[in-house]
C-alpha cells in the first residue's frame, strides 16, 4: 500500500487513539507535554482523569474534530490490544490521508518485525527494544518511557542524599513471578488473554542478577527486597485514581522508598 507523504502543519492539531480501559504512558507523557508548551490535541474519547476532584480529563473529544481534521494522527499498541481482532482504524488505511501517522509502541520488542500494522505509518516510536545501530525495520526510532506528571509529583519530595537510608532497593516494583489478575500476554502466535487465575513467568535475565549480582552488592549496602501488593489499592482517593488508570501500577509506598533510598538496581 502506498501512502502520500504528508507534511507537519501547524494550523491543524493532533489526534490520538485512546482504549477505555488502558494506560497509555507513553502519549500520556506527550500530551502532558503538548499541553504544556499549548498545542492543541484532541482524542476519539475523554481519557486519563487529572484529579479526583473532578472529571477533567488530559485528553477530550471533540465531535467535531476528526482525524482528517489534523495534522498528526498517534495510536499505540494498546488499541490492538483493547479491540481484537485487531483493526486499524479506518483514517489510517486511506492512501490519500493528509496526516502524518504515528504508532508507540512499548511491547518490549516483541514481534517488531512481523508486525503488519507497521506499514500503515509513517513513524514507530518503540521503547526498549532496538537503537540507531540496530533497526529492524526502517521508519523505526528508539524512544524514552519518558516521566509523567504522576510520577513527578510523586518524586518531588526526595530526601538529601546523605540523609537517605543506606540499602539499594533490589525488586521489580511488585511480584512479578506470579501475575493473579485479568491481563492480555503477547506471544509469537498472538495475544492471550487471561482471566482470573495465577500466570507464573521464568524470568532467567533476572535470577542470574539475583545470584551473580546481589551478592556483590550485599557487601556494599544493606539489600531492600520489599515488594508492593499488585492487588491491594491504595486508600487516599487519589492515589487510588492513579492506582485503577494506571491499571495497578501506581503505589505510593513504593516512591516513597524510592526517594529516601541510597541507590536503586535497574535492569
Amino acid at each position: 500500500m502506498t501512502f502520500s507523504k504528508p507534511l507537519y502543519n501547524l494550523e491543524r492539531p493532533i489526534y490520538f487513539y485512546c482504549c477505555e480501559k488502558e494506560f497509555g504512558h507513553l502519549k500520556i507523557c506527550i500530551a502532558e507535554g503538548l499541553k504544556e508548551l499549548g498545542i492543541p490535541f484532541y482524542s476519539n474519547m475523554n481519557y486519563w482523569r487529572i484529579s479526583d476532584q473532578s472529571e477533567e480529563t488530559l485528553f477530550c473529544h471533540n465531535p467535531d474534530i476528526t482525524p482528517d481534521d489534523c495534522s498528526i494522527v498517534v495510536m499505540d499498541k494498546e488499541w490492538g490490544i483493547h479491540h481484537v481482532p485487531a483493526s486499524i482504524p479506518q483514517p489510517l488505511l486511506n492512501p490519500q490521508r493528509q496526516f502524518i501517522s504515528i504508532y508507540l509502541d512499548d511491547s518490549d520488542g516483541r514481534g517488531l518485525s512481523d508486525n503488519l500494522g507497521y506499514r500503515y505509518f509513517d513513524l514507530i516510536l518503540g521503547t526498549h527494544c532496538t537503537n540507531y545501530n540496530s533497526q529492524l525495520i526502517q521508519n523505526l526510532i528508539p524512544w524514552s518511557f519518558g516521566l509523567s506528571n504522576r510520577i513527578l509529583r510523586e518524586t518531588n519530595q526526595n530526601t538529601l542524599f546523605a540523609d537517605r537510608n543506606r540499602k539499594i532497593i533490589f525488586n521489580f516494583r511488585v511480584n512479578q513471578n506470579k501475575i493473579i489478575s485479568k491481563g492480555h500476554f503477547k506471544f509469537d502466535w498472538g495475544w492471550l488473554k487471561v482471566g482470573e487465575g495465577i500466570m507464573t513467568f521464568d524470568y532467567p535475565l533476572r535470577q542470574i542478577a539475583a545470584d551473580h549480582f546481589l551478592p556483590v552488592l550485599q557487601t556494599v549496602l544493606l539489600i531492600d527486597s520489599s515488594v508492593d501488593n499488585f492487588d491491594a489499592p491504595p486508600q487516599d482517593s487519589y492515589h487510588y485514581l492513579q492506582w485503577l488508570q494506571t491499571d495497578k501500577r501506581h503505589y505510593p509506598s513504593y516512591y516513597q522508598r524510592l526517594t529516601s533510598t541510597l541507590a536503586c538496581a535497574c535492569f
